[in-house]
């Protein structure tokens, strides 16, 4: 998920004040951290800082690199994405199969037929 312009810190308020009192902290944390970018989500994960604690040290990785984050959900998106080209392309490749052999045993039908 690309942030754009939003700080880490912006989304988790968002989050807080959208989810209801019977929300865990450390539910709230998860589904915050899975939606920032992977090289946020690596820096954070070693901390045992609270919630606020790390929103701001994302927030701090965030700005410093900006340009250079890859949305946490991209490899999840170009594998399925990979497996479904290659599904397509097996699919592919057994009809052109069949078409060959069912050629194949056409013009064999056709040359001796010819031979009568």
């Amino acid at each position: 998920m690309e942030l754009g312009d939003r700080r880490p810190s912006r989304r988790l308020c968002k989050k807080m004040s959208s989810a209801s009192d019977e929300i865990s902290p450390e539910l709230l944390n998860n589904a915050w951290m899975q939606r920032l970018p992977v090289q946020i989500q690596q820096v954070l994960c070693v901390s045992s800082d609270n919630l606020q604690a790390l929103s701001k040290m994302a927030d701090k990785v965030f700005e410093i690199s900006r340009d250079d984050l890859v949305p946490s959900v991209s490899a999840n998106f170009q594998s399925s994405d990979v497996s479904k080209f290659e599904y397509r392309l097996v699919a592919i490749e057994n009809r052109l199969s069949s078409l060959e052999i069912r050629r194949r045993s056409l013009s064999r039908g056709n040359t001796e037929g010819s031979k009568f």
